[in-house]
């Protein structure tokens, strides 16, 4: 996409603005796109690829880095 950024896509998911996105929330992401045949295992495996400081969550930070093309 053209307007494409990792901030915006970082707020698409955490559109609550906790703070962070952890498994439920990636959850929740998936269920508002109606995507189907994501499971909780399958949110704990992208969450654990991209979180650098093994705290079961992704702030801003290490979602842009995992995200950036």
């Amino acid at each position: 996409m053209i307007d494409y950024s990792s901030q915006k896509a970082y707020k698409s998911v955490d559109y609550q603005n906790i703070g962070f996105i952890d498994i439920k929330g990636l959850d929740n992401f998936f269920k508002r796109l109606f995507v189907k045949n994501i499971h909780l295992e399958d949110n704990a495996a992208i969450i654990r690829r991209l979180d650098l400081d093994s705290d079961c969550r992704l702030s801003p930070e290490e979602f842009m880095k995992g995200v950036k093309s």
